[in-house]
Protein backbone atom coordinates (compact mmCIF):
# COMPACT_ATOMS: atom_id res chain seq x y z
CA UNK A 1 0.00 0.00 0.00
CA UNK A 2 1.51 3.65 -0.86
CA UNK A 3 1.53 6.19 1.45
CA UNK A 4 -1.59 7.93 0.16
CA UNK A 5 -3.20 4.95 0.14
CA UNK A 6 -2.20 4.23 4.24
CA UNK A 7 -3.38 8.26 4.76
CA UNK A 8 -6.33 7.70 2.98
CA UNK A 9 -7.35 4.64 5.19
CA UNK A 10 -6.30 7.03 8.49
CA UNK A 11 -8.80 9.18 7.37
CA UNK A 12 -11.78 6.61 6.40
CA UNK A 13 -11.29 5.01 9.74
CA UNK A 14 -11.45 8.62 11.48
CA UNK A 15 -14.76 9.15 10.08
CA UNK A 16 -15.69 6.18 10.89
CA UNK A 17 -15.20 6.14 14.39
CA UNK A 18 -16.84 9.94 14.36
CA UNK A 19 -19.73 8.59 13.11
CA UNK A 20 -20.23 5.88 15.56
CA UNK A 21 -19.55 7.91 18.33
CA UNK A 22 -22.50 10.30 17.02
CA UNK A 23 -24.66 7.55 16.27
CA UNK A 24 -24.23 6.15 19.65
CA UNK A 25 -25.16 9.68 21.78
CA UNK A 26 -28.02 10.61 19.34
CA UNK A 27 -30.75 8.24 18.60
CA UNK A 28 -31.86 10.52 15.72
CA UNK A 29 -28.97 9.55 13.58
CA UNK A 30 -29.27 5.72 13.91
CA UNK A 31 -31.75 5.43 10.96
CA UNK A 32 -29.12 6.54 8.80
CA UNK A 33 -26.77 4.15 6.60
CA UNK A 34 -22.95 4.69 8.31
CA UNK A 35 -21.17 2.77 5.72
CA UNK A 36 -22.71 5.32 3.43
CA UNK A 37 -22.12 8.31 5.36
CA UNK A 38 -18.13 7.66 5.84
CA UNK A 39 -17.34 6.84 2.11
CA UNK A 40 -19.44 10.38 1.39
CA UNK A 41 -17.42 11.91 3.78
CA UNK A 42 -14.77 10.93 3.25
CA UNK A 43 -14.58 11.30 -0.22
CA UNK A 44 -16.37 14.93 0.00
CA UNK A 45 -13.33 15.97 2.77
CA UNK A 46 -10.40 14.82 0.92
CA UNK A 47 -11.85 16.08 -2.62
CA UNK A 48 -11.06 19.38 -0.58
CA UNK A 49 -8.32 18.95 1.61
CA UNK A 50 -5.02 16.41 1.66
CA UNK A 51 -5.63 13.70 4.31
CA UNK A 52 -2.73 15.19 6.52
CA UNK A 53 -5.10 18.31 6.53
CA UNK A 54 -8.13 16.38 7.41
CA UNK A 55 -6.46 14.67 10.13
CA UNK A 56 -5.21 17.75 11.13
CA UNK A 57 -9.22 18.81 11.95
CA UNK A 58 -10.01 19.00 16.01
CA UNK A 59 -11.90 15.74 16.85
CA UNK A 60 -15.40 18.39 18.30
CA UNK A 61 -15.08 20.52 14.70
CA UNK A 62 -15.35 17.44 12.91
CA UNK A 63 -17.96 15.93 14.89
CA UNK A 64 -19.74 19.29 14.48
CA UNK A 65 -19.29 19.18 10.77
CA UNK A 66 -20.54 15.76 10.37
CA UNK A 67 -23.75 15.82 12.65
CA UNK A 68 -24.85 19.33 10.32
CA UNK A 69 -24.45 17.30 7.07
CA UNK A 70 -26.33 14.34 9.75
CA UNK A 71 -29.09 16.26 10.47
CA UNK A 72 -29.18 17.93 7.33
CA UNK A 73 -29.95 14.55 5.89
CA UNK A 74 -32.62 13.60 7.70
CA UNK A 75 -34.40 16.67 7.69
CA UNK A 76 -34.50 16.50 3.69
CA UNK A 77 -35.62 12.84 4.28
CA UNK A 78 -38.36 13.78 6.23
CA UNK A 79 -39.40 16.50 3.89
CA UNK A 80 -38.86 14.49 0.81
CA UNK A 81 -41.87 12.13 2.36
CA UNK A 82 -44.21 14.92 2.55
CA UNK A 83 -47.12 15.27 0.23
CA UNK A 84 -47.93 18.55 -1.04
CA UNK A 85 -50.52 18.99 1.55
CA UNK A 86 -48.54 18.50 4.54
CA UNK A 87 -45.65 20.85 2.01
CA UNK A 88 -48.09 23.34 2.33
CA UNK A 89 -48.59 22.78 6.50
CA UNK A 90 -44.77 23.06 6.99
CA UNK A 91 -44.74 25.89 4.56
CA UNK A 92 -46.95 28.26 6.38
CA UNK A 93 -45.38 27.19 9.69
CA UNK A 94 -42.01 28.18 8.67
CA UNK A 95 -43.40 32.19 6.79
CA UNK A 96 -45.35 32.25 10.36
CA UNK A 97 -48.73 31.94 8.94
Amino acid sequence: MDRFSVEQSAVINRISKTLNNLVESKSILQELDQVELTQHFSSQLLKNWSPAQVMAIPEDELQKIIQAVMLFKILYDLLEDLNLEEMGIFDAALSGK
